[in-house]
């Protein structure tokens, strides 16, 4: 008879552990759960009055987080929501901004990742033109909602400015973001001179 090593016991025990908390939040993960349509409202094809009716007939959902520990708030920015849903969704929980998800991310850098805001030009319209003023407001709102998001870093050391770099943001995104940081850091000085 083999015993267990004491290393294959603690992964043993961390599997069922992960399999009980699992279980625990099973309903977060069905995402036809009740508590999750808030969630939902944010991510599939968000639109102001889609969220508003949802989040009138179940304004405790504002709480509700998903397995990845995102609110309404990241889950709408990272799925590219209008600015009015965005402005919404602060004014019911302005908490939300500074809320880190399981990676660390606070909703501004999902909002910073600029590749959801490219969508292909039919002709009908100036596209590009109109997502990027779009763009340029999500990033405004939330960053004078949090101005120390803007350098903020995730669990993988990058912050929302990198992610405008990273995924081509364009250039007035980027430097409106190293003025907010900028700014800031002058702020902060200035209040450590004064101790």
């Amino acid at each position: 008879m083999q015993l267990m090593s004491t290393s294959s016991r603690k992964n043993l025990i961390q599997m069922f552990s992960f399999r009980k908390s699992a279980q625990i939040t099973d309903s977060l993960s069905n995402e036809n759960h009740e508590s999750m349509k808030l969630l939902n409202a944010c991510r599939k094809s968000p639109t102001l009055h889609k969220i508003m009716v949802v989040a009138e007939k179940h304004p405790e959902l504002f709480n509700v987080r998903n397995l990845e520990n995102q609110s309404a708030l990241h889950v709408a920015a990272e799925h590219g929501a209008p600015v009015d849903a965005i402005l919404f969704l602060y004014s019911k929980m302005p908490e939300m901004c500074s809320e880190e998800d399981a990676q660390g991310r606070l909703p501004l850098h999902y909002a910073a990742q600029a590749e959801k805001w490219r969508v292909a030009d039919l002709g009908l319209f100036d596209t590009d033109d109109f997502l990027e003023k779009e763009y340029e407001s999500m990033i405004k709102v939330l960053s004078i909602a949090n101005p120390l998001g803007a350098s903020h870093e995730d669990k993988l050391g990058i912050s929302p400015i990198e992610y405008a770099l990273m995924n081509d943001a364009p250039f007035s995104i980027v430097r409106y973001l190293q003025l907010v940081s900028e700014g800031c850091s002058q702020v902060s000085q200035k209040s450590s001179e004064r101790i």
